[in-house]
């Protein structure tokens, strides 16, 4: 049935987020805490983290924010590794989808978290239940905990394990896994979904950005490579990551580098830059705000536009919109304030949206009355927040709003589930620009995406017919 309302529509299991892994050779759980408030924007629906001491894993896990799910019963705990997740949301947002999974099997425990989607985990699945297998959820991590404990029967090590089972997985993921003394991270073969690993002394840090490596006080040591698998040992970290640029063999064995899939350049999602980073993260080697200030840029270009002043869709449209005012020599300023505390709204339904837009934003009632605005976001999906946006600053007295729109219109559906899906795919840009109500409205064209500085294999295929 055809949802009634305007909120964005999810996959049923979807599992988008970030994940954050520590591990060290003393108690890492502040580490593991603020690594994943760091990584907070990739998901607010829920969050979890599980601690190893090298014998028993404990969790904590839970509705909302890492500060009001985690820090009451996370400082109960301690271990010398854990991993830990943020959860987007989507339809199954119970306090049971929320990760890291912890699935206890012939050869021990382990915990999983997955940021991404295993697109063909429907078909893994069934292939399991005809073989007598049990489920509980409707999850990625059940689906991946279940092949590898049935790889494991037959293997050495979990690492082993893991690079049975990879071959067989389909999507857009990073994942952390954890068994009582080791720390296994992999991505998948197309590098859809960013992964990359830090250091700080004998400490090993994994993260979805490497922008969470800075509230450690760790410092960026690589991305791991599309379908390559790493693992560090707990039991007092093994190994070190060669220091050597020149050294042809970058990894210096340990910890543990298993590059049996590793063949393939990374194609990250262009939306990872447009909209999921934050904007101090390099990603590929790519910076997040370099490229959207070059959007910005090349979104004058594309679209002039005569005005007094330009702004940004708090906060994601900011840098775009300072790339725009550079080219444009337009005046920069500020004509709405956010209210930082209420967190992001998209994915909630439009019931909380309406309650949360008059407390979230505020127009600068003397910063745009009686003057041409562009305004500049990242994109959009729905075009409900561009509407309200828009008649924020009509109340405000602008006198003209002209939006722009620093990414192409969304015409196709993720393949990879990341869960978007625009209702506007269908309509032109004139009737999208009466429906959000501007006086003007322009898109980035789909060929700028290669000219913006993320590279040209980036996955945009949301963005193609």
């Amino acid at each position: 049935m055809e949802s009634k309302t305007n909120e964005r529509k999810l996959p049923q299991n979807l599992e988008e987020g970030g994940v954050f892994g520590v591990c060290g050779e003393s108690d890492v759980r502040d580490h593991l805490y603020y690594g994943l408030y760091a990584l907070q924007h990739r998901g607010q629906t829920s969050c979890g983290a599980v601690l190893s001491d090298n014998f028993k894993l404990s969790l904590v896990r839970g509705h909302g924010l890492v500060s009001e799910a985690l820090e009451p019963n996370l400082a109960k705990l301690n271990g010398n590794m854990g991993i830990g997740h943020v959860r987007y949301g989507g339809k199954k947002d119970a306090e049971e989808y929320a990760q890291p999974l912890i699935s206890n099997y012939l050869k021990g425990n382990i915990c999983i978290s997955i940021a991404g989607k295993i697109t063909n985990s429907g078909q893994l699945k069934a292939e399991l239940e005809d073989k007598g297998a049990i489920f509980q959820l409707s999850s990625d991590a059940e689906v991946l905990a279940h092949l590898i404990a049935r790889a494991r029967k037959n293997e050495a090590s979990v690492e082993n394990a893991v690079l049975k089972v990879m071959p067989h997985l389909k999507g857009a993921y990073a994942v952390l896994l954890m068994s009582s003394s080791k720390v296994l991270a992999f991505r998948d073969k197309d590098g859809l979904r960013p992964l990359c690993m830090g250091r700080k002394g004998g400490t090993y840090f994994f993260s979805s950005e490497d922008c969470a490596f800075a509230a450690v006080g760790a410092e960026f040591v690589r991305d791991l490579e599309p379908g390559e698998l790493v693992m560090v040992e707990g039991s007092g970290v093994r190994g070190q990551v060669s220091d050597d640029e020149n050294d042809s063999d970058r990894i210096k064995k340990k910890p543990h580098s298993f590059m049996d899939y590793a063949v393939n350049k990374a194609k990250t999602c262009i939306y990872e830059y447009i909209y999921f980073a934050r904007p101090d993260s390099i990603i590929d080697g790519v910076s997040v705000y370099s490229v959207r200030v070059e959007a910005g840029k090349r979104l004058y270009k594309h679209a002039p536009a005569k005005a007094d002043l330009v702004i940004g869709a708090p906060s994601a449209g900011l840098h775009y919109a300072l790339g725009y005012a550079h080219e444009s020599g337009i005046p920069y300023g500020d004509g709405l304030f956010r209210n930082y505390y209420l967190g992001r709204t998209q994915g909630r339904d439009e019931n909380f949206k309406q309650n949360a837009m008059g407390i979230k934003l505020n127009v600068i009632k003397a910063a745009v009355a009686g003057k041409r605005i562009v305004l500049v976001d990242d994109s959009m999906i729905r075009g409900v927040t561009a509407k309200r946006i828009i008649a924020l600053l009509r109340g405000g007295e602008a006198a003209e709003v002209h939006l722009r729109v620093a990414c192409p219109r969304f015409v196709s559906v993720c393949p990879f589930s990341a869960g978007i899906d625009s209702n506007l795919k269908d309509k032109s840009v004139e009737e999208i620009r009466v429906e959000v109500g501007a006086d003007s409205l322009a898109f980035l064209p789909a060929r700028d995406l290669s000219l913006i500085g993320a590279g040209s294999g980036n996955c945009k295929k949301c963005f193609m017919w």
